[in-house]
């Protein structure tokens, strides 16, 4: 092999090397609690939303009057949820079983959204996997958009 091929052959493979370690820092970045509630209040601001940090540590923010939390787990950062809190109370016995039905067919109806009764309240949970945490920014609309379309859903069924 000629010093000029050998030349090449190094270069070739310091570029793969080069490449290889910047995309495993991109995948393998140290994601703190402190770091995804700034990413989330970085893009929710930029958004046009007025986001704040709650006492839990999720990041809070308002839409159309309804009050809407992203769930900050530093311990899985491929999960991304968005819940919709508090959207109905549930003051009787007879309320908890309709409620229960409604949620019973959110659940089963929409896509990644979950109804759920939480402290005599109705909430909808949007829930997926993202490869990255950056990743939300790109289903964040169409993930409000389910929340809301399954919160018509459940109003049409209580």
């Amino acid at each position: 092999m000629t010093k000029a091929a050998k030349t090449l052959t190094f270069l070739m493979g310091l570029l793969i090397l080069l490449s290889s370690a910047t995309a495993l820092s991109a995948q393998e970045q140290e994601w703190t609690e402190k770091s995804l509630q700034q990413m989330y209040l970085d893009f929710l601001g930029e958004e046009g939303y007025r986001p704040e940090v709650d006492g839990d540590g999720d990041v809070r923010f308002k839409s159309e009057g309804l009050t809407y939390f992203i769930d900050v787990d530093e311990g899985d950062t491929e999960y991304f949820a968005i819940m919709l809190a508090n959207i109905y109370e549930v003051e009787s016995a007879e309320e908890r079983i309709r409620a229960l039905e409604a949620c019973n067919t959110v659940s089963s109806t929409a896509k990644v959204i979950k109804g759920q009764i939480i402290n005599d309240y109705i909430w909808l949970t949007a829930e997926v996997f993202v490869p990255d945490p950056r990743d939300f920014k790109s289903i964040f609309s169409r993930t409000m958009a389910a929340l809301q379309a399954a919160q018509d859903t459940l109003e049409e069924n209580l």
